[in-house]
Parts: C-alpha cells; sequence; structure tokens
C-alpha cells in the first residue's frame, strides 16, 4: 500500500530537485524525507532519482511516476474537497409522524427538499398516522417528531402550533330540514357518526355539542377510520364533523351538504420528546420547522347552503 504522504514528498522532490529544500518546503526532517522516497523505491523494486552535481534527477522510472502521482493526489485534494463538508453535516434516521392535512402535506414536501439540498446524510422518514398514534410514537421514541391535532400541549412533549385545521358539520341532503335552523336540540336525536374517545376530534366535538347545551345524543356510531365515517355521512346513516378537503368530486350521485355556521377547529401542533429537544439533528429540524406556518385551512362560508361533492374516502386519513 502506498502511502500518499510519501507520495507528497516524492513530487516535492522532484520539483525541488534537492531532499532538504524539500525538506523545508514540507516542514519535515531530511531523514524523514529520504526515508519516503527510499520506502517508494522498495515498493516498486526500482530506482526514483539519480544523483547528479546538481541535486537528485528522477529517473525515467521517477518522471512516469511524477506525472501519475500529480494526478493521484489531484483526485485525493478533489475527494477532501467534496467530503469535507459533509464531515460537520448532521446525519442519522429521522422518523416524522403526521396526520394528514394538504397544507401540511405540501410544507413537509418543501421540507423533505430541504433536507435533500442541505443535510444529505440524513434519512428521513415520514409516516402517516393519526393524532393519538403519532403521540404515543413520541412518547415511547418511534418517532423523532411528530404533527398532531389538538388544543392541549401534552406533558413531557416540547411543542408549537403551526397552523389550524377546521372541521365542518357534514350530512346527507335529507337532514336539511332538521339542520337548517340550526336547533341543537332537534340536531342531538339525529344520528351522528363520531370519532373515539381517545382522538382529539371527538374530544372537540362534545365540548362544541356541551357549549349548545347537548351532553348526550340519542343515537351514534363511533367509527376509529375517517373513510369509514366518510361513507357513512356519504350514505346518509349519519351527520358528523369532517375536514372540508375530504369533500372531493366522485359518481356517487348524492351530495354532502355543509353548514356553514357548524364549525369546529384544531390547532396543528409539532411536536418531539423533550428529552430529544437538544439533540442536534433534531433540534436543528425542528428549527426549520418552526418556520413552517400555515394559514388556517379554512373552508370559506358564505350565507346558506355549502354543497359538497360527495366525499372520496382515499383521500382522508384519520386524525
Amino acid at each position: 500500500m502506498i502511502d500518499l504522504h510519501h507520495l507528497r514528498t516524492f513530487i516535492t522532490v522532484t520539483q525541488e530537485s534537492h531532499l532538504s529544500r524539500a525538506a523545508e518546503r514540507l516542514h519535515i526532517s531530511q531523514p524523514a524525507a529520504s526515508q519516503h522516497i527510499r520506502a517508494l523505491e522498495d515498493h516498486f523494486d526500482i530506482p526514483l532519482f539519480a544523483r547528479t552535481a546538481k541535486g537528485l534527477t528522477p529517473t525515467a522510472a521517477g518522471l512516469q511516476l511524477y506525472e501519475n502521482a500529480l494526478e493521484i493526489v489531484a483526485s485525493v485534494m478533489r475527494l477532501d474537497e467534496i467530503l469535507d463538508p459533509l464531515k460537520s453535516s448532521l446525519q442519522g434516521d429521522i422518523v416524522i409522524g403526521t396526520v394528514y392535512a394538504p397544507q401540511l402535506i405540501r410544507e413537509l414536501t418543501k421540507f423533505s427538499s430541504w433536507i435533500l439540498d442541505n443535510h444529505p446524510l440524513i434519512h428521513l422518514s415520514i409516516e402517516n398516522r393519526n393524532s393519538n398514534s403519532v403521540l404515543n410514537g413520541i412518547n415511547s421514541a418511534e418517532l423523532d417528531i411528530g404533527f398532531f391535532l389538538g388544543n392541549d400541549h401534552p406533558a413531557g412533549i416540547n411543542t408549537f402550533a403551526v397552523g389550524t385545521l377546521q372541521f365542518h358539520l357534514c350530512f346527507h341532503e335529507k337532514w336539511k330540514i332538521q339542520i337548517q335552523d340550526l336547533d341543537w336540540n332537534q340536531i342531538a336525536t339525529l344520528p351522528w357518526i363520531l370519532m373515539p374517545q381517545d382522538n382529539p376530534i371527538h374530544t372537540i366535538t362534545r365540548n362544541f355539542l356541551r357549549e349548545k347545551g347537548i351532553y348526550h345524543l340519542s343515537k351514534s356510531i363511533t367509527v376509529n377510520n375517517n373513510a369509514v365515517m366518510c361513507e357513512m355521512i356519504k350514505s346518509g346513516i349519519g351527520i358528523g364533523f369532517m375536514k372540508p378537503d375530504a369533500a372531493s368530486h366522485s359518481q356517487h350521485p348524492h351530495r354532502i351538504l355543509e353548514h356553514p355556521s357548524a364549525v369546529i377547529s384544531t390547532k396543528i401542533f409539532c411536536g418531539c420528546l423533550h428529552s430529544r429537544s437538544n439533540h442536534p439533528t433534531v433540534r436543528t429540524l425542528l428549527n426549520q420547522l418552526r418556520q413552517m406556518a400555515l394559514p388556517g385551512e379554512n373552508h370559506m362560508a358564505s350565507p346558506g347552503w355549502v354543497a359538497s361533492p360527495p366525499i372520496r374516502p382515499e383521500v382522508a386519513s384519520d386524525n
């Protein structure tokens, strides 16, 4: 194996034609420079210099080695230039869990591009989860960073809000007469489709109903999947709060209505475990994510009814 330092010494001796001047230029002793040349000659088993009155003159083998040595050292220097910046780069596996919200996903797409451009040694994984799963993943250290819905700050997790998300009361057109005047006592008698109790939207829905004086729903079905909820509302089984972005064009003949005045909202939080917040990579990524400012994902309401195309379940994910 050829030592790169020996090649550098050989190049310098060839250029200086003198061992002592080469040693001085390299800031090494003359015996050390001599040893480098001798090691190369032993390796190739051929003389590389001839002694003359003017100093050291490269042999034919030495001249050929000189041209190649210049290329080798230049190539190594180019590698150093490429790799040196990466020595101080952040690196490692980072897993982010997130709920589905279109503007959030768009911002995470930009964030992913930023990582590829600025921190190529970070391997980023993004997982789509519901809020409860995101919080569990953060607490169990499965996730380094997570985006979840809620209006409270979970214990042990450092959080900051990046935006808000609105949910509108959605229902099949057959319920229009019962709902149009927003008589909440009457609305409470209709069948409701709800998320499970550990889902933040369930809590927000219940709080909203309590503000309207409704503490009990006559009939309700609990589902833990937005696609199922969408299908049930689309089919007229019940009513419930859904994200406006869950509505899209479909071949289904019925139309879904949204009441413009029956709206609940929740914050979108970004968070990580308190004990992870000072990790260099996590800290840098959180600082970048803090620049993410999502506008409220509002569905602009106008007086009267808002008709939505039937809901396509595949675009909705659990909250």
